[in-house]
């Protein structure tokens, strides 16, 4: 089994909220993330495979601030589980791009920290993703946003939305944010995570057309 392997550093920035004062998080107070590693294309060589799917590997800690991550350390370890891509959908080719939309699906906890082992990150399934495969250079990138949750001792602490920048290959980078809305404008976030996507995915095409034409 062949996988195309790719670096990359996950930026995960958080703007945080509590429930209560459990974990000595307010309402106001800012706290955020920043995560590097390396990803695995599974059948990143193909133009539109019915599946696919990204591992995370030498995942760890870069940087951090904020009470929600006081537990944990620089360097320490970072477990991300792998995103399956199933259903594609929307193939469309440019030159030598092909892009298509997919379902993601991933399993809970989505994040764990060997340093903090209490605190979690947990994602909503299922969520959409698109996969560019750029056969002139041999690349293939992805992205996705998705809603999930920090958990601490197993205990909701606030909502996420998480969106994938850009996951990148040969060589390659892969840098994501974590927002956290207050709770009162988490259905506002919601419609604008919608908006993101279908925005994110226009952009891509457009981009794709400009080049093929240029």
């Amino acid at each position: 089994m062949n996988f195309k392997t790719i670096s990359i550093g996950i930026a995960v920035t958080c703007s945080a909220f509590a429930v209560g004062s459990t974990f000595g998080v307010s309402p106001a107070q800012a706290a955020f993330l920043n995560i590097v590693g390396t990803s695995d294309f599974l059948n990143g060589g193909q133009k539109s495979p019915t599946t696919d799917t990204i591992f995370f590997k030498n995942s760890k800690v870069e940087s951090f601030g904020g009470a929600l991550f006081s537990g944990l350390t620089l360097n320490s370890q970072v477990n991300v589980s792998s995103v399956k891509l199933t259903n594609p959908t929307n193939i469309t080719t440019l030159g030598s791009r092909t892009i298509a939309d997919y379902t993601g699906t991933s399993s809970n906890p989505f994040i764990t920290f060997t340093s903090d082992p209490a605190l979690s990150f947990k994602i909503n399934n299922p969520f959409e993703a698109t996969r560019t495969r750029n056969s002139a250079r041999n690349t293939t990138r992805a992205g996705f946003d998705f809603l999930g949750a920090f958990y601490k001792n197993g205990k909701y602490v606030s909502t996420g939305v998480l969106t994938a920048n850009e996951i990148s290959g040969k060589p390659g980078s892969y840098s994501m944010t974590i927002n956290v809305p207050e709770p009162l404008t988490i259905l506002g976030s919601v419609t604008a995570l919608g908006m993101g996507v279908a925005l994110k995915k226009k952009q891509v095409q457009n981009l794709a057309k400009k080049k093929v034409t240029a």
